[in-house]
């Protein structure tokens, strides 16, 4: 089996309309343990600052405009301009941070009730074999091999 993943997130200024994410003001990239301030320029215009670090396993937009903010954070994919809304902070006061922990896991299980195409519908009924925190990733392109040991059963070993 393969799999990708990419991961960027970002902070975005919301804009929200009858309760819906509408778009994004203005963005930035942020990492595990970083800090960006969201300003207001005199005419009236967005910015974060440039992400300073921080305290790490968070990711903390701090609202520095004189007035509550909606703020967001999201995925943003290769190309894409605004990210796409993950988790939504509503009326950030001034002087306040929106604060978001993200730990992305990858699992794996041994089971026959599902076929590799399978969309799963329900949890899965066993326990995890194994578990990897995608964020500690030290590559940009890691294999694990799966393999069976007669008497240890499973195990899935870095190439």
């Amino acid at each position: 089996m393969s799999a990708a993943y990419t991961s960027q997130l970002a902070f975005f200024k919301a804009q929200v309309d009858e309760g819906t994410i509408t778009e994004a003001a203005t963005c930035v990239n942020i990492k595990d343990g970083e800090i960006t301030t969201l300003t207001q320029d005199d005419d009236e215009v967005f910015h974060f600052s440039d992400p300073v670090a921080g305290t790490e396993g968070y990711m903390l937009a701090k609202n520095e405009t004189w007035f509550v903010q909606d703020i967001a954070i999201g995925f943003k994919s290769p190309g894409q301009l605004m990210p796409t809304p993950a988790l939504y902070f509503s009326d950030v006061g001034d002087g306040s941070c929106a604060e978001a922990q993200f730990i992305p896991k990858l699992r794996a299980y041994i089971t026959t009730d599902f076929v590799q195409t399978a969309i799963l519908q329900r949890a899965i009924d066993t326990q995890c074999i194994w578990e990897q925190d995608l964020s500690c990733l030290d590559s940009e392109d890691t294999t694990w091999t799966l393999s069976y040991e007669s008497g240890h059963g499973y195990k899935l070993t870095r190439r």
